[in-house]
């Protein structure tokens, strides 16, 4: 019998820490995450960068080709900015979210890399 899993995203809450279940990285308020549920087994909390990992959700930066209308802010983003587009693969019917370079940071979606010339760049996980 196979288990049927359940999958939120969710934003933690303001004054709380999270930590993942898989890499063990704290998160705080306002970065999101991914609660899985199987069975009857306690909930499963994992950071973006995981749940990425394990298939629970998928993302990708883009560029703003005309206008784009943030869907954590509000804000218009235009021509050449870059953006977050988001999908919870597990979550039938919820539209995806494209958020802004200031939302996405502010969620976890950005990071800091060194990129292959040994520039620090900030790019999308």
């Amino acid at each position: 019998m196979t288990k049927k899993s359940e999958m939120t995203g969710l934003i933690v809450a303001a004054g709380q820490e999270l930590v993942c279940d898989d890499c063990r990285k704290v998160m705080r308020h306002p970065q999101e995450y991914v609660s899985i549920y199987e069975g009857g087994e306690p909930p499963r909390n994992l950071c973006v960068k995981c749940a990425r990992k394990e298939g629970y959700l998928w993302f990708t930066g883009l560029i703003v080709v005309k206008e784009m209308v943030c869907d954590g802010c509000g804000r218009v983003a235009g021509h050449p900015e870059r953006y977050g587009y988001i999908h919870y693969t597990c979550e039938e019917g919820k539209p995806p979210l494209r958020l802004c370079e200031d939302c996405s940071r502010a969620r976890g979606y950005l990071e800091w890399k060194k990129d292959e010339r040994g520039q620090v760049v900030e790019t999308f996980l």
